[in-house]
């Protein structure tokens, strides 16, 4: 589509019209973002008086959620204006060359609407993004760190029983020490029960485990990125 485009209207096509919704895109990713890692270690310490990176103690579950829903009202008030142009923006305005670029539609909004024109939604863009990103941000950081205790509390079962050697060896088993390493998972070893119901389903926890040491910390937070994104389609799709 942009190749047509580009051949329609020549390269003057991309910073007229692609280039600046990128970069609102951008303002609004930068911002849900720098808030939520600015607002996470307040919260933490607001939870927590002892809280410090060092630390120890077993920290709250709810600061994420809190600097999620941060967060995301902090991003409301960047995305709901853009929200409102893309609604009343129209392709056949662009392709007609009734603009000369993004920036001559927003003048035009503006000046029929003004900025309040542009916040109208407000309150339900809020709701949208606080609950959404509450949940992600939330279901995310506890998710990735249960994943990541419970594949170090595995790694180092295996390797106290003799099923590794080391944790080098991970991701050079053979059929007999997968064997091996099932039914120890099956027996329920005391520092790993705690963990619950994944640990007595091995088939679950052996695809982990057959990944090298470098790969198995990203596989738990790629996995907690997924839930967490499905978490916040729930909330964001219908809304939206």
């Amino acid at each position: 589509m942009i190749s047509n485009a580009i051949k329609q209207r020549g390269w003057s096509f991309l910073p007229r019209y692609v280039l600046q919704p990128m970069l609102a895109n951008w303002t609004v990713g930068f911002t849900l973002f720098t808030t939520y890692t600015a607002a996470l270690p307040a919260a933490y310490a607001r939870a927590s008086s002892q809280y410090s990176i060092s630390s120890r103690e077993a920290l709250p579950w709810y600061p994420p959620f809190v600097a999620g829903a941060a967060a995301g009202l902090a991003q409301s008030a960047v995305a709901s204006p853009l929200d409102s142009l893309r609604t009343r923006f129209e392709v056949e305005h662009m392709v007609s060359g009734r603009y000369f670029s993004w920036w001559g539609f927003v003048r035009e909004q503006l000046s029929e609407t003004g900025w309040r024109g542009l916040y109208r939604g407000l309150r339900l863009t809020m709701a949208k993004d606080v609950a959404g990103y509450a949940g992600f941000f939330g279901l995310f950081e506890w998710i990735k760190n249960e994943t990541i205790d419970l594949y170090r509390d595995l790694v180092h079962v295996a390797c106290k029983d003799g099923v590794f050697a080391s944790e080098s060896d991970i991701g050079r088993l053979s059929k007999a020490r997968v064997l091996e390493l099932r039914a120890l998972l099956g027996q329920g070893s005391e520092q790993i029960e705690r963990q619950g119901w994944i640990v007595r389903n091995p088939v679950i926890v052996l695809p982990v485990l057959l990944l090298p040491p470098v790969l198995g910390r990203p596989a738990c937070v790629l996995f907690a990125g997924a839930i967490a994104a499905i978490a916040y389609q729930v909330v964001d799709f219908p809304l939206e």
